[in-house]
């Protein structure tokens, strides 16, 4: 019986461990890692430079949901490693896409930019291949 309940309870530990979970970022932005996938909500610009998630996983695919108004500088860049970004896709409010916000993501290779994006800045998609 108390193998049955260690059990149980190490499965529940794992389950809610594993599960994704919403992190505020700012005034009114959030992130959710879950599977490779960050994904960010909310409404307004995004910081510059600000990463959260950085250490908290992989990170191979980005959504940025409608709400989102601006992409920071620098917040996706260099994001090389064991696992690279490999795609982005672009939520339809984003009007600007910041400085080097990409710059170093050598391994990206699918980018869905809306018609809403009036603005990309220097050196956004720098070394890019």
């Amino acid at each position: 019986m108390k193998k049955i309940l260690f059990l149980c309870t190490m499965l529940c530990f794992v389950v809610s461990f594993a599960k994704a979970e919403k992190h505020r970022w700012g005034y009114d932005l959030y992130w959710e890692l879950n599977n490779g996938v960050l994904t960010i909500s909310g409404n307004g610009a995004m910081p510059n430079y600000s990463k959260p998630w950085k250490d908290k996983g992989n990170v191979e695919n980005v959504v940025i949901e409608s709400g989102v108004t601006s992409i920071g500088n620098g917040l996706f860049k260099e994001f090389d490693g064991p696992h690279y970004l490999k795609s982005v896709v672009i939520g339809n409010s984003v009007t600007s896409i910041g400085k080097y916000a990409f710059d170093g993501c050598s391994s990206l290779t699918s980018v869905t930019i809306p018609n809403s994006v009036t603005s990309i800045e220097e050196g956004a998609f720098f070394v890019c291949i």
